[in-house]
C-alpha cells in the first residue's frame, strides 16, 4: 500500500504523507492525530489500546526546507562518503544541491546546537600512559646513535630513533587487541572480556618498556663490552653460567656484569690450578721444572691406554666379524636361512645330521628329509654308474639344479664321493 492510498478509519480522508496513528491490538485501525485526540473508538478499538505513531519523515525537524527523512539521508551519506565529498552525498540525496547540503550541514550540526553540544572546544590529546619521560628517552635514544655504529645496530636488531628492536618482549602481544571492536550493543560480560584484554595488553607494554629502561640504564645497548660479548666466542660452561645468572643481571650495570663474570671464571680457573698443583706435590714432585716432565709422561700413558682400549676394540670387532663370516659363508641368503634353521630343528632326521650338513640345510633352505633323499640319490647314482657324475635328482624329488649342485660339490668337498677331475 502507498502513502497516497492510507486513509483514516474513522473519517476517511486520506493520510497521504503525514503521520498518523496505528493501534497495536486492531491491525486495521488507523487513525489520523485529530480523531486521535478526540479519543475515537470504533468497533472492538478502544481508545486505552497500545498503538504506534508512524511518520514517513515528512515532517521538517530544524529547517522548514529540509525534512526529516532527508536529514538522515544527509548523515547516512556524509558516514558513506566521507566528510567534505558534498558531491557524493548530493548525488545520493538527489533533492539538494552540493552547496545546499554543505550549508546546512555547517549551520545545523557544526556551528549550531548540535555542533555545540557534540564537538568539543579544544582538541583532546590522549595521555600515553606507557611512555613515562619522553624527553629522558629521545636523549638516551640519541646517545645510543652517536655510540654505535650502523653495523652495530643492525647485529643487535636495534632502531635508536624508534627505541625498538626488530624483536620486542613479548612479540605477539599486539595479536591480543588487533580484532578487538566494541559496539553498544554487546553484552555487559563480553565488554568486560574486551576490557581486561585491554589491559593485559597495556601491562605488555609497560613490561616491554621497563626492559628498554633497563638495557639503557645498564648500558647494554651501546656499550662496547657488550658487542665485545657478543663477537667472542663463549664457551659451553660460560653461556650455561650466564643463562642462570640473567635474572640477576638487571641488579647491576652492564660493566659490573662483565666484571663479575671474569672474575668467577678466574677464580675457576686458580682453584683448577691449585688443585693440579696438590696432585703434583702428592705424586712426590716438589719443583717447578719436574712439572712439565711429569705433565709429559702422564700424557705419554694416558694416550698409550686409549691406544690399548682402541686396538682392544678392533680385535674384538674383528673376531667378531669372523664369526659371522664363519656362520654364512655357505650361502648369501642369511635371513631365509636363519627362519628355516628355526624350522629344521622339529623336522625328522635332523638329529642324522652333522654339524656342517645344519649349515648346508640352513643355506640352502631345504629339510633334513629333503637333504637325505637327495642325498642317497646321488651315492646310489654314483655306486650303480661306477664312479662317474650323477645326472638325475631321485624318483619324486624335485630340487633345483642350483641346489643340487651344491650339495654334490658338498659331498665330493667331505669325501663322501670323489668325482672325475673334469665333473663340475
Amino acid at each position: 500500500m502507498s502513502r497516497e492510498d492510507i486513509q483514516c478509519t474513522n473519517c476517511t480522508l486520506a493520510i497521504g504523507c503525514n503521520v498518523y496513528i496505528q493501534c497495536n491490538e486492531c491491525e486495521d485501525v488507523k487513525l489520523c492525530v485529530q480523531c486521535f485526540s478526540y479519543g475515537i473508538e470504533l468497533g472492538s478499538h478502544a481508545k486505552d489500546h497500545g498503538y504506534m505513531i508512524m511518520d514517513n519523515g515528512t515532517f521538517p525537524l530544524m529547517d522548514s526546507n529540509w525534512l526529516a527523512d532527508e536529514e538522515l539521508a544527509l548523515l547516512e551519506a556524509i558516514e558513506q562518503h566521507g566528510m567534505g565529498n558534498w558531491d557524493g552525498a548530493a548525488d545520493q540525496l538527489r533533492t539538494k544541491t552540493p552547496r545546499e547540503s554543505r550549508e546546512h550541514y555547517e549551520n545545523y550540526y557544526i556551528h549550531g546546537n548540535i555542533g555545540k553540544a557534540t564537538r568539543a572546544e579544544k582538541r583532546v590529546h590522549p595521555i600515553d600512559h606507557v611512555q613515562s619521560n619522553v624527553s629522558m628517552q629521545s636523549e638516551a635514544n640519541t646517545a645510543a646513535n652517536e655510540n654505535m655504529t650502523l653495523e652495530e645496530q643492525q647485529e643487535l636488531g636495534y632502531m635508536p630513533l624508534r627505541d625498538d628492536f626488530e624483536r620486542e618482549f613479548k612479540n605477539e602481544a599486539e595479536e591480543l587487541v588487533t580484532e578487538i571492536s566494541f559496539s553498544n550493543d554487546e553484552p555487559k560480560l563480553e565488554r568486560e572480556y574486551k576490557i581486561a584484554q585491554v589491559e593485559i595488553y597495556c601491562q605488555d607494554l609497560k613490561d616491554r618498556q621497563r626492559r628498554k629502561d633497563i638495557a639503557r640504564q645498564s648500558d647494554l645497548l651501546s656499550g662496547k663490552h657488550k658487542l665485545n660479548v657478543i663477537r667472542r666466542k663463549l664457551s659451553k660452561e660460560e653461556k650455561k653460567f650466564r643463562v642462570k645468572m640473567k635474572p640477576f643481571a638487571r641488579l647491576k650495570s652492564g660493566q659490573e656484569n662483565e666484571r663479575f663474570y671474569d672474575n668467577f671464571f678466574r677464580e675457576k680457573q686458580l682453584r683448577d690450578r691449585i688443585k693440579k698443583l696438590q696432585g703434583y706435590r702428592k705424586s712426590g714432585i716438589t719443583k717447578l721444572a719436574d712439572c712439565e716432565d711429569f705433565e709429559d709422561y702422564e700424557n705419554n700413558r694416558e694416550s698409550k691406554k686409549k691406544l690399548k682400549k682402541k686396538k682392544l676394540k678392533l680385535q674384538e670387532r674383528y673376531q667378531a666379524l669372523a664369526s659371522k663370516k664363519e656362520d654364512f659363508k655357505l650361502g648369501s641368503n642369511q635371513i631365509h636361512g636363519d627362519l628355516v634353521f628355526d624350522n629344521i630343528k622339529h623336522c625328522k632326521g635332523f638329529s642324522l645330521l652333522s654339524i656342517n650338513e645344519k649349515k648346508l640345510c640352513r643355506a640352502l633352505s631345504i629339510k633334513p628329509p629333503v637333504y637325505i633323499s637327495v642325498k642317497t640319490s646321488i651315492l646310489k647314482e654314483f655306486s650303480t654308474k661306477r664312479h662317474k657324475l650323477p645326472t638325475g635328482g631321485g624318483i619324486g624329488i624335485k630340487v633345483e639344479k642350483s641346489k643340487r649342485q651344491q650339495i654334490l660339490k658338498f659331498l665330493n668337498e667331505s669325501g663322501v664321493i670323489k668325482l672325475p677331475s673334469n665333473g663340475k
